[in-house]
């Protein structure tokens, strides 16, 4: 297992800031298969590829866009991510 620094958590959380600016989420959507499609809902304020996030991996699911989306629904300031669950037999 590998395990991150404070300097890298660091490093990833002034990326984040530089892409939000005064941006700042009250509400984490994790999102799975069949709901990916609800980033589209959200009044998008940035998409920030995990590619552009230092230390972040990058995502290899089949599907998996690798992206948090920013933005509002209705009034509340969001984050959303797409996750995929593999069990253990494949």
């Amino acid at each position: 297992m590998e395990y991150y620094t404070y300097q890298q958590y660091q490093e990833s959380a002034a990326a984040l800031q530089k892409k939000l600016g005064d941006f700042r989420p009250r509400v984490l959507l994790v999102l799975g298969s069949g709901l990916g499609g609800f980033a589209d809902e959200i009044r998008q304020v940035a998409i920030v590829d995990y590619k552009d996030i230092p230390g972040m991996p990058v995502s290899t699911a089949p599907g998996h866009v690798g992206r948090f989306v920013f933005g509002y629904v209705e009034e509340t300031p969001v984050v959303e991510t797409f996750t995929v669950t593999l069990d253990a037999n494949g």
